[in-house]
């Protein structure tokens, strides 16, 4: 895993992980057992486990980890009491449960209104269909601040809260984009008008 962070095209320093602004790198050094072939979904479901007979390199890589497939074996250290500390279980269709997964829904629902709603139809208003993945994933070379203006993406933050709500934890991951509208030029006005476009339903 840490491997397909430290690589990936995303991170605009190869090689280095840090877990906040600054921070030093905490991937260097790390001891990496399960890397390319041997990074599969076989053994992380045997990690989690704690089940060392089961790990092999033989199932092809990138398989894909079902939920299903990671929920029971959850459930499976769970009943095997092998959390360090023990978690409480809500029995189905108890209240505790109904209201889990309330929360769980919402949580759902808002994660699509971000990712399919609100940023999308605010970036295709401002830079039209085509432009829009790029916006949206476009990372600045090395080197280069990822804001030009600090306190235009702090008002884009804010205007988007006034008009959509507020940005989540995980909305927070759309910050890049935020701070790419600044980047080309896109105005306090223009941000206005496309967020209450975009989130007037």
């Amino acid at each position: 895993m840490l491997v397909h962070v430290a690589f990936a095209k995303e991170n605009p320093r190869p090689g280095i992980i840090i877990n906040k602004a600054y921070g030093p790198d905490v991937y260097y050094g790390v001891p990496k057992y399960y890397t390319g072939q041997n990074a599969t979904v076989h053994n992380l479901l045997a990690v989690i486990l704690g089940n060392r007979s089961a790990l092999t390199g033989a199932i092809p890589y990138g398989n894909p980890l079902y939920a299903k497939d990671l929920t029971d074996t959850l459930k499976r250290k769970y009943e095997a009491k092998a959390y360090k500390s023990m978690l409480e279980n809500a029995p189905e269709g108890s209240q505790q449960n109904i209201e889990a997964e309330k929360k769980l829904n919402k949580e759902i629902s808002q994660r699509k209104y971000m990712d399919t709603g609100s940023i999308n139809l605010i970036a295709t208003s401002l830079f039209g269909q085509k432009d829009v993945l790029h916006l949206l994933e476009y990372v600045r070379p090395a080197g280069q601040p990822l804001v030009d203006d600090w306190d235009c993406l702090k008002m884009f933050v804010k205007i988007y809260e006034e008009k959509c709500g507020a940005l989540t934890t995980y909305g927070k991951k759309y910050a890049r984009a935020m701070a790419n509208m600044g980047n080309f030029g896109i105005n306090e006005e223009q941000m206005i008008v496309a967020s209450t476009k975009a989130c007037s339903n």
